[in-house]
């Protein structure tokens, strides 16, 4: 009996098929890859590394310490922080409008350019808070912290203990 086909032709042929599905799928896969994760879209999330306990950083946003200080005693607190993470940048700014306020920080102004910054206030303290993009869904976090002036300038030229 003669076969109508040659086995060693249906493998290769087989073969042949198979490598095309997998070559057409892998030309997919890295189209998609182009695109924002899904995860970049959903609301950001608080992360529970934080150096001050009331000013909010997104999980997933990596401090550069060498961008950074803190300084702190029984009195007072200034530091500036530096964050970097991935993101899509207008969650990122509604993150902290939303998590300062929740905080207790009042938001005072705002400048909204290339780069976004927020000025909050809260009762003796001040924080400026400088979001940027620093590439395709980058973004970086400076925050300022310090104490509030009292409002009062001297002019006289002489200290104000005098």
């Amino acid at each position: 009996m003669k076969l109508f086909f040659d086995p060693v032709k249906i493998k290769l042929l087989v073969s042949f098929l198979v490598m095309t599905v997998v070559v057409c799928g892998c030309g997919v896969l890295n189209k998609e890859a182009q695109y924002v994760r899904p995860d970049l879209r959903e609301e950001l999330q608080l992360s529970y590394a934080l150096r001050f306990d009331d000013v909010p950083v997104p999980t997933g946003f990596v401090l550069n310490r060498k961008d950074s200080f803190i300084f702190q005693n029984s009195q007072t607190r200034m530091g500036t922080l530096s964050y970097d993470g991935i993101t899509d940048f207008e969650l990122l700014v509604n993150f902290f409008k939303k998590q300062m306020e929740v905080n207790g920080w009042r938001l005072k102004s705002s400048v909204e350019f290339d780069e976004v910054i927020l000025n909050f206030e809260k009762k003796s303290e001040g924080c400026i808070v400088r979001l940027g993009k620093t590439g395709k869904n980058k973004a970086q976090v400076i925050v300022n912290l310090s104490p509030l002036s009292s409002g009062k300038i001297d002019n006289s030229g002489s200290s104000p203990d005098e």
